[in-house]
């Protein structure tokens, strides 16, 4: 067996495991962890069956920015900035603090490894990946506002553990260490991430407006992303933070560039390349720790460190929301009124399973110094990564459902109700619209009630007489819909998924319209050539 097929295998087995989660509550990343795992574990047993690798500069690099920039993009960017002060504590004080304690448990439990090892470890399990809590919480009902303060920070927290993780490695290879280089370097990274993020995005969307082809657009999306990280990495920039800042301008512009038909081309795109990307780096992760379990000596010097660090993860993420008062008290969205109850705090702390980058960091490890010397403790700061990313990935991705419905977290009905408001609040503002063009004198009453009648009802427009100033007005109407779609969006009062499906089914009526109005000239003049020859 190829590598090539083995490939083509895994995507059949992620095909087959996604069906299976839609009929089992458990969350899909996990599900397809543990079969990697399982795999892991059983392929020694196959010898015809290659090892499969997973390079960490090809997590980082090839997976990072799609699966990012699909992220940022999907994020509401209203409820994203109401909700900032949260999200920057859990993203940096929370990481700055996990890593500490990480390495502290870590050295204490093995004094053998020197502090700035440890540090390394701490920064490799400091922060955790949103994708499987976001993802049972979404399902499950919890609160929009709690959902984006999970997804805001597993989109910077990565960003913030990368550059501490550089930082600590380098002061291990290189045996130098200053605070004042740390402090300048953290202070440049972001901002120069941030900075080339928006241009990219910028000079994206110019070049966009230019063009009126789905296929090229698509493919510009597609690249974009990559193009982003390298330049932000070529220039000392956070990658991660320039792609993400990259999701969110496209996000922004995203009503003035593509048509309809492009949007639809591309949302099917990238969804798809979404769904093939973290099915396929899930997987790998699996195997990558049933491998490392196979061939890993585990003993009392492994499973002492492991079990510290683990507890110290878990339980310095719980105390950070019950008992640090900013954390705490800031967890409300702007003006709200209204603070987390302690359940739901208690489901933010316990929605922290570890994952992709940090599998990617430990792997990433260099194996010598820069006097050629054995990097100290790599094999076992591998293996304590290794335990803290499968056990809280399982143990906490399989529990947070059972969690949220023990402490009467999150409303099932709630996503059902929140598309029905959201329809009804985008059909108001398309009647709003109609009525303000009779207002204006833009639209004759008796279009506007035609046109109104085919929003309410979802009849045909006619394609004779008066059809093109009905379609107008339809047209008008469905881009009022549109818009107060996005900013139910953007405010956080519907969720991600709510406010795809609304947009989609707006997109694909805007198309059909149009291709009716294409199509209305020939039908016309059949029907006029009809009437001659009855006459």
């Amino acid at each position: 067996m190829t590598g090539v097929e083995l490939v083509i295998l895994l995507l059949l087995l992620v095909v087959a495991l996604a069906l299976v989660a839609r009929r089992v509550a458990t969350p899909l990343p996990v599900l397809l962890a543990l079969a990697g795992m399982a795999l892991g574990l059983v392929r020694h047993a196959l010898p015809q069956v290659p090892a499969l690798q997973l390079p960490p500069r090809l997590v980082l690099t090839a997976a990072l920015p799609p699966l990012l920039t699909y992220a940022a993009f999907s994020v509401p960017l209203g409820a994203f900035r109401a909700n900032l002060r949260p999200i920057t504590l859990l993203a940096v004080g929370l990481v700055f603090v996990t890593m500490a304690a990480s390495a502290t448990a870590m050295h204490l439990v093995h004094p053998a490894t020197p502090w700035a090892a440890a540090f390394v470890l701490g920064a490799i399990v400091a922060p955790p990946d949103a994708v499987a809590s976001v993802s049972v919480g979404g399902r499950l009902g919890l609160q929009n506002r709690l959902v984006t303060i999970l997804e805001g920070e597993g989109l910077v927290n990565d960003a913030t553990a990368f550059v501490l993780y550089q930082l600590a490695v380098e002061a291990v290879v290189t045996g130098r260490f200053t605070w004042g280089q740390a402090a300048l370097e953290l202070l440049l990274v972001a901002p120069l991430g941030v900075i080339v993020g928006l241009a990219v995005g910028w000079a994206s969307v110019v070049a966009r407006r230019h063009l009126d082809d789905p296929m090229l657009e698509t493919t510009l999306s597609l690249v974009v992303p990559y193009l982003a990280y390298v330049v932000a990495e070529r220039v000392g920039g956070s990658p991660i933070l320039a792609v993400v800042a990259l999701g969110f301008l496209l996000r922004q512009h995203a009503p003035d560039i593509g048509a309809p038909r492009t949007r639809l081309t591309q949302a099917t795109v990238w969804r798809t390349l979404d769904f093939i990307i973290t099915g396929l780096v899930f997987m790998l992760v699996g195997i990558q720790i049933g491998e490392i379990t196979v061939r890993a000596r585990i003993g009392p010097t492994v499973l002492a460190p492991a079990a510290a660090v683990c507890a110290t993860v878990v339980l310095v993420r719980l105390a950070w929301m019950h008992v640090v008062p900013p954390g705490a008290s800031h967890l409300a969205a702007r003006g709200s009124g209204q603070l987390a109850s302690w359940r739901e705090r208690t489901v933010l702390g316990w929605a922290g399973p570890r994952g992709v980058v940090s599998l990617a960091l430990a792997l990433a490890i260099p194996p010598l110094t820069a006097d050629g010397r054995p990097f100290p403790e790599r094999e076992l700061l591998v293996l304590v990564s290794v335990a803290v990313i499968a056990t809280t990935l399982v143990v906490q991705g399989l529990t947070l459902a059972p969690l949220m419905r023990w402490l009467g977290v999150g409303d099932r009905l709630a996503p059902a109700r929140q598309e029905e408001r959201a329809r009804a609040a985008a059909s108001r503002a398309g009647r709003r619209r109609l009525e303000g063009l009779v207002a204006e004198g833009r639209l004759e009453p008796a279009v506007s009630a035609e046109a109104g009648r085919w929003l309410r009802e979802g009849l045909g427009v006619d394609s004779g007489a008066g059809y093109t100033e009905v379609r107008r007005a339809v047209l008008a109407a469905l881009d009022a819909e549109r818009d107060a779609v996005t900013r139910l969006r953007d405010d956080g009062q519907i969720d991600a998924d709510t406010a795809r499906r609304l947009e989609t089914a707006l997109d694909e009526e805007d198309v059909r319209q149009r291709a009716q109005a294409e199509r209305a000239p020939d039908e016309r003049d059949r029907k006029e050539r009809a009437a001659d020859e009855r006459a």
